[in-house]
């Protein structure tokens, strides 16, 4: 947690933590160059401290000893002095554990001691690596297409285990400078042990490989593969016991092969009769070839083994079995010309025609509405929609704006769900009903008719142009939506957010909380361009929009109980990052009153969809009797003034002409500005499709021109 939650688990539980308290607790989260456990305090039988293991974040855990405060835990051992030598940091980043190295099973009193503990966690049965640190944080950077990010993080990688190399030297006490000056560097690709210390009958090796190969990177999910020439030194720490095979053969300046790829399974270590004699292109090959069929197995998963004179004359043969081949393809450009070809061969007479909709090149038409741009056909040929046997207008014309737009579909491990990614680049001229977009991307932003909208909201703005009647009313929407994007316009027709709150424990705060879950709503009004909410009749600035959103937002629980602090903690921060000047009084009377504020709300829905729903019922009632429809099992029968006889589906809203006395062709009905996600929706469709079949329309927009309003 951060000190902002800290605060109002203070006052919430009355733990008495001062400022002085809280000061020196920042200040520690604060010395990122720290690793372990900072102890501050001690409250109720818990301890309050910063764990620099954890993203330096604020933990509160329960405590059954007694021990002095401040102090700290590194390496499972409790340290009751400060003021530890930048050394004692830099070893415990290498050998700390992963995991439960804050238990408290040791205990040093002065430095003696300690060096001691350390040493012992040096040789364990863990390996290590120096400067892993920037391979774990850093991996981007450390392995980027860009040569200049990769020789920068290189740099600091390079200090780095400098730094942690001068530490291992300074606690064994032996001479740095001198190791330096007579140590004997790995041959590219082949590691070699430069340097062993000895310990309790363990010994420790500092193994040393010399990287120049090309390894394949990326090539996965979206990102295009490429070669990478790496280059560099890696150096490890291997610790081994009586017991291991390689301990009588760990001396300095052993040659070995590791592998490096999932085909490379066996582990070589060189004889002293092979000391440089072997290159690293045939230690590959053996370490793919050495073991197979009955060798494999026979070694019981233990694939080490250390390669004599003899044993490497007996194996030169597999090397003549290695091949390597490689070859490319270009099937989506052969796709691309296929594809233009078929859209000449279909399109050649000038146009298809499709259940009621007219296909071109260039444009599509259904009932008098009209879509117009140069790639229409491109879509409509990508995605055999000319070959739907019930298309439907509105849909083919949203999933062209996705087309166009270039929306992609990506997985979010946040939410466990898909993200839509807007990647649309260049510009775009699109006609749509009695509407003309210029869509432009400047500057990464993207604009329609010259007014920015944002990304998440393309699709959906684009596609009312549809029933927007003039160039200017839709303009104005433009200019509109681009003041206030489409989640704001609908939180502030409904009035407000709501939220469910998880009172839940997690692993930084042990204080005794009981989880239960609870809605609250937050009100939000917009007065002067400007955004409140309402806490306890004070209104209050919402400074951070995305936040104050994200309150409502669906996330993945595993997500955030990794390492997130859980949804309390959660909805801590996003309420401090969203209302300008709350305080944790503020956030105590939101959990206090947020249900009743939410019960407000909901009666508020209720009423509105109850009216929706009655004047719908109305709406559809008068447009049976003026239509004349019949009613039928699964919908309605009405007869247009042609004479021809039409069915609509009352769950579906499915329209089909009749013929013969049975379900006929189907019919393509235009209408976009009706929603149909509540009951009262699907009734008003229900009602503007009988009217509209009356009188032979296929456009919902028209009902408005038949001069209804007297007879109803």
């Amino acid at each position: 947690m951060d000190l902002n939650a800290l605060r109002v688990f203070d006052s919430i539980h009355s733990l008495s933590i001062t400022e002085e308290e809280f000061s020196d607790l920042e200040r520690e989260q604060k010395a990122t160059d720290r690793t372990g456990v900072y102890i501050r305090c001690v409250r109720q039988g818990y301890s309050i401290a910063v764990s620099h293991d954890e993203n330096h974040k604020i933990i509160i855990r329960e405590i059954k000893k007694d021990f002095p405060t401040p102090c700290r835990v590194l390496f499972k051992t409790l340290i009751p002095f400060d003021e530890l030598p930048e050394e004692i940091y830099t070893l415990h980043a290498i050998a700390q554990y992963r995991a439960l190295d804050t238990d408290m099973k040791f205990r040093s009193n002065n430095m003696e001691e300690l060096k001691d503990r350390i040493c012992e966690r040096f040789i364990d049965n863990f390996p290590k690596e120096l400067g892993r640190f920037y391979d774990d944080t850093h991996y981007n950077e450390l392995h980027s297409y860009d040569e200049d990010k990769r020789a920068t993080w290189g740099e600091l990688k390079t200090k780095l285990i400098e730094r942690q190399l001068r530490a291992l030297f300074w606690l064994f006490g032996e001479d740095y400078e001198k190791f330096e000056r007579e140590v004997k560097v790995a041959r590219k690709n082949v590691p070699r042990i430069i340097k062993v210390f000895e310990r309790n009958n363990r010994r420790m090796a500092i193994i040393q490989r010399s990287d120049d190969y090309e390894k394949r990177r990326g090539g996965m999910m979206y990102n295009p593969a490429w070669f990478e020439s790496v280059k560099g030194n890696v150096l490890m720490i291997r610790c081994f016991k009586p017991g291991n095979p390689q301990y009588n053969y760990v001396d300095l300046n052993r040659e070995m092969y590791l592998p490096n790829g999932i085909d490379e399974t066996a582990e070589i270590w060189l004889d002293d009769d092979l000391f440089e004699k072997i290159d690293y292109p045939e230690l590959k090959v053996f370490s793919k070839r050495l073991f197979s069929g009955r060798e494999a197995e026979n070694l019981n998963g233990k694939r080490w083994t250390l390669l004599t004179a003899d044993e490497f004359n007996k194996k030169q043969t597999l090397l003549r079995i290695e091949v390597m081949s490689a070859t490319r393809h270009h099937q989506e450009e052969e796709a691309k010309k296929a594809l233009v070809k078929n859209i000449e061969a279909q399109f050649k007479k000038g146009k298809v025609v499709r259940q009621g909709i007219t296909f071109t090149k260039n444009s599509i038409e259904c009932e008098g509405v009209l879509v117009k741009n140069d790639r229409l056909g491109h879509f409509v040929m990508r995605n055999n929609i000319h070959l739907q046997r019930e298309p439907e207008f509105s849909k083919i014309v949203k999933d062209f704006i996705c087309f166009i737009l270039n929306i992609d579909a990506v997985w979010s491990n946040y939410s466990s769900g898909v993200n839509y990614v807007c990647n649309f680049a260049g510009k775009e001229t699109i006609l749509i009903g009695k509407v003309k977009l210029c869509i432009e991307n400047r500057k990464n932003s993207i604009f329609v008719n010259d007014h920015r909208i944002a990304k998440n909201d393309l699709v959906d703005v684009i596609f009312t142009a549809l029933f927007h009647r003039n160039q200017n009313d839709f303009d104005q929407y433009l200019a509109y939506s681009s003041r206030v994007n489409l989640t704001l316009q609908k939180v502030l027709s409904d009035g407000g957010i709501s939220f469910e709150l998880k009172i839940d424990k997690t692993t930084d705060n042990e204080l005794p909380t009981d989880e239960a879950k609870m809605i609250l709503s937050l009100p939000l009004h917009r007065e002067k361009n400007k955004n409140f909410t309402t806490i306890n009749g004070t209104d209050y600035q919402i400074q951070d929009l995305n936040a104050f959103f994200d309150l409502g937002k669906d996330i993945n629980s595993a997500r955030i109980g990794y390492g997130g602090g859980g949804y309390l903690q959660r909805t801590i921060r996003l309420l401090y990052k969203a209302i300008k000047g709350i305080s944790p009084k503020e956030i105590g009377e939101i959990i206090k009153n947020g249900e009743q504020e939410y019960a407000r709300l909901q009666e508020r829905r209720r009423l509105e969809n109850a009216e929706k729903l009655k004047k719908a019922n109305g709406f559809l009632a008068e447009a049976v009797r003026l239509s004349k429809a019949e009613k039928l099992k699964d919908g309605y029968l009405v007869v247009g003034k042609s004479g021809k006889p039409y069915t609509v589906n009352s769950n579906t809203l499915a329209v089909y002409d009749m013929e013969n006395g049975g379900k006929g062709r189907y019919c393509c009905i235009v209408d976009m500005g009706t929603s149909t996600d509540e009951e009262w929706g699907r009734k008003d469709a229900l009602a503007k499709r009988l009217l509209m079949l009356a009188h032979d329309l296929k456009v919902a927009d028209e009902i408005h021109t038949l001069e209804l309003e007297p007879e109803l």
